[in-house]
C-alpha cells in the first residue's frame, strides 16, 4: 500500500500543507472508517476487518491501522480511532479483530466542536471588519446570534 510521501523538499509539504493533507484525511474518515466499521459489525464478521492490514495476525498490539498509512503523522489518527497504540514496532491496533467497533460518539463529538470553532470565527471575523470599518455601535453578540442579525443593518445604516 502506498505511504504519502515524506521526502518532498518543498518546506510547505513538509509543515502546512503536510499538516493540512492530515486535517483533511482525518475529517474525511471521521465518516468512512467509522461507517466502514459499523457494517463490519453488523456482520458479525463475514467481512474482512476494514482498518487492520490483512497481511498481520489481528491479535491485539500486532495488528497495524490501514486507516493510517496515508498520514504525515500517523499518531494523529488516534484521534478518530482511540484503539490505537505507539508499540516498539510502530503504530498498533491494541485489539482483536472482533472487538473492532465504531467511535461515532467521538467523531460526533469532533463535528459539534469544530463547527463551533468554525462558527465562532466566522462571528468574530465579520465583527472585526464591521469595526474596522468605523461601525461602533455594532456588538459581537449582534455577529454571532442569528435573531440580533437585523441590529448590523440598523447599524450600518447609522454609520
Amino acid at each position: 500500500m502506498l505511504r504519502h510521501s515524506s521526502n518532498s523538499s518543498s518546506p510547505f509539504a513538509k509543515g502546512i500543507g503536510a499538516w493540512f493533507h492530515d486535517a483533511s484525511y482525518l475529517a474525511a474518515s471521521l465518516v468512512v472508517w467509522n461507517w466502514r466499521k459499523s457494517r463490519y459489525r453488523r456482520s458479525r464478521g463475514n467481512l474482512r476487518c476494514p482498518c487492520q492490514s490483512l497481511s498481520d495476525s489481528g491479535r491485539p498490539d500486532e495488528s497495524r491501522c490501514e486507516a493510517s498509512y496515508y498520514l504525515k503523522d500517523p499518531r494523529r489518527f488516534a484521534l478518530v480511532c482511540p484503539a490505537l497504540k505507539q508499540t516498539a514496532a510502530g503504530l498498533r491496533c491494541h485489539l482483536p479483530i472482533a472487538e473492532v467497533r465504531p467511535y461515532w460518539g467521538r467523531a460526533i463529538a469532533i463535528t459539534v466542536v469544530a463547527v463551533a470553532l468554525l462558527y465562532g470565527l466566522g462571528s468574530t471575523a465579520v465583527f472585526t471588519v464591521l469595526r474596522s470599518q468605523g461601525i461602533s455601535n455594532v456588538q459581537w453578540i449582534d455577529c454571532s446570534w442569528p435573531p440580533h442579525w437585523p441590529n448590523i443593518a440598523a447599524a450600518r445604516a447609522s454609520h
